[in-house]
């Protein structure tokens, strides 16, 4: 029997498909990024926790799409790849599957056959992986190898004819090691980003299984020959007795698979309210104070208390409570904003089928009084380390693109140096369902949805000269009526996400930040 959803409701398996396994081929999808946006507000760290909030509703996770990763339930069918003389076959994959996709510690187990064996001379089997790192509008471009290994190989002179099918396995390292650095890396997932723009690059991380097959290819001696006279001039005579001449041909056969990091918390949530990490608890509670343009302008404090901690996964809404302290005449004006009474959220079965498309249509139907002050969102930057990647406009690169207009208009000599590059995007929206107001404070409550809407999304992760990092971004707009007084709050909290949840036995366990 599987185990109960944490949600209450009883998930419903994939029907499995009866039609055969074909192959397709598909690409890296490149998202356009809005630009990055920094923070000048520093925590206020001399602020007493808050105490216990209530629960809140969790959001019905979107039930439309396959769980990630797959279980093993579910990946027992085959992947198959078909060339005019070769057939692969990748075993342990979910039945239907656009690619081939691996965890870390996974074995990759796969059987080889060829229609027509005759004329074979030699076959190798190899995994391959690769950082690479491109500039736009330049010449500047890095390749790393991850993984380079030959699993299989035969040859006519040793073994003879090639038999019937031939089997092999590989088991994919949990580390790669960096020649230029010497330094050791977690083996990176499958990942894709993309800068636009001058300066801008392209980051790609790949993996594949590439199959080598060298044939005799009977080429005509007379075609042969006149290929001869037209490269070098010189004319040479035909044999009569010999009209074929076999000649040694190699195709290649690669199949790109996804490879992702199963990762954990190491900790099950939820947590207390604590604004420092300790030895057993994680830092639950951020604390900010919203900048005035005036010295005698009343102090507003924000705290943010998130009960699952920064390390989350991804796959679960992600609560959050945003508490407001101020003055009575400026929360009176933050309580103006309230949610609907009636929630979104269907409380019947029919919930199991709502989409995260179908949230977005609700939410934008619904009709509020005063506009929402707060906005939570997950930002995923990818920064580049354009040093190592070898781009040519290495030290010209500003702080942002304002300022690199800024130095052209301008025309000043000496532009910022700057070493990294960096692009965001977000991946995550948080809702606001309910609005508390207290004695002497405002209080918000909802949940952030990273929609599930890319198969084999992973989270941070760290390579040779390249960094993704998630983090939570708060933004506060102070009341219309007291904009003149206070600068909005914007502030990043990061986080790690996790593929799995903390009672997922599968997965490399994360601690806190």
């Amino acid at each position: 029997m599987p185990p109960p959803h944490p949600y209450g409701v009883t998930p419903i398996p994939r029907p499995r498909s009866s039609l055969f396994l074909r192959s397709r081929t598909s690409s890296p999808q490149r998202t356009s990024t809005p630009q990055p946006k920094s923070s000048k507000h520093r925590p206020v760290e001399d602020t007493p926790p808050l105490p216990p909030l209530p629960s809140i509703l969790p959001l019905a996770p979107n039930r439309s799409l396959s769980p990630f990763p797959p279980t093993k339930a579910d990946a027992c069918g085959h992947y198959v790849r078909h060339s005019s003389r070769l057939t692969l076959l990748l075993s342990g994959q979910r039945e239907g599957a656009c690619m081939p996709l691996y965890s870390n510690g996974e074995t990759i187990e796969g059987v080889l056959a060829i229609a027509r064996p005759s004329g074979v001379l030699a076959l190798d089997v190899k995994v391959e992986g690769t950082i690479h790192i491109q500039e736009i509008a330049g010449t500047g471009s890095s390749t790393v190898k991850t993984i380079d290994a030959k699993i299989y190989s035969w040859d006519a002179s040793c073994h003879g004819s090639f038999p019937p099918r031939a089997s092999f396995r590989y088991t994919l390292p949990a580390t790669y090691h960096h020649l230029a650095s010497g330094k050791e890396y977690p083996l990176p997932p499958t990942y894709a980003e993309e800068l636009h723009g001058i300066p801008g690059f392209i980051v790609k991380i790949s993996y594949a299984v590439v199959v080598n097959l060298t044939l005799l290819r009977e080429a005509s001696t007379l075609w042969r020959s006149v290929s001869k006279c037209v490269c070098s001039g010189v004319d040479l005579p035909l044999s009569g007795d010999a009209d074929y001449v076999a000649l040694p041909r190699t195709r290649s056969v690669r199949v790109p698979f996804r490879y992702c990091q199963r990762t954990r918390p190491l900790i099950p949530g939820p947590f207390p309210s604590v604004p420092e990490k300790t030895a057993h608890r994680p830092r639950t509670l951020f604390v900010y104070q919203m900048r005035s343009t005036r010295g005698d302008a009343p102090v507003i404090k924000v705290h943010l208390y998130l009960p699952s901690s920064p390390v989350c996964c991804y796959q679960e809404p992600i609560p959050f409570h945003v508490s407001v302290f101020a003055d009575e005449p400026i929360l009176d004006r933050f309580a103006e904003y309230r949610p609907m009474p009636s929630s979104f959220l269907p409380l019947s079965s029919s919930s199991l089928n709502l989409s995260y498309e179908a949230m977005q249509h609700q939410l934008s139907a619904r009709k509020a009084a005063h506009k929402c002050p707060l906005r939570l969102k997950v930002q995923r930057m990818t920064v580049v380390d354009a040093g190592s990647a070898g781009f040519s406009f290495v030290s010209f690169y500003p702080r942002s693109r304002h300022e690199a207009v800024q130095s052209l208009v301008s025309r000043e000599e000496v532009v910022p140096e700057r070493r990294y590059m960096y692009s965001t995007q977000s991946v995550g929206h948080g809702v606001v369902h309910s609005a508390t107001r207290r004695a002497n404070s405002v209080v918000w409550s909802g949940a952030i949805i990273i929609p599930p809407t890319q198969l084999g999304f992973c989270g941070g992760f760290e390579a040779s000269g390249l960094q993704v990092a998630d983090s939570i971004v708060l933004s506060l707009d102070p009341p219309p009526t007291y904009r003149s007084q206070y600068v909005s709050l914007e502030e990043s909290v990061p986080i790690r996400l996790t593929s799995d949840t903390a009672k997922s036995q599968a997965g490399i366990p994360v601690s806190s930040l």
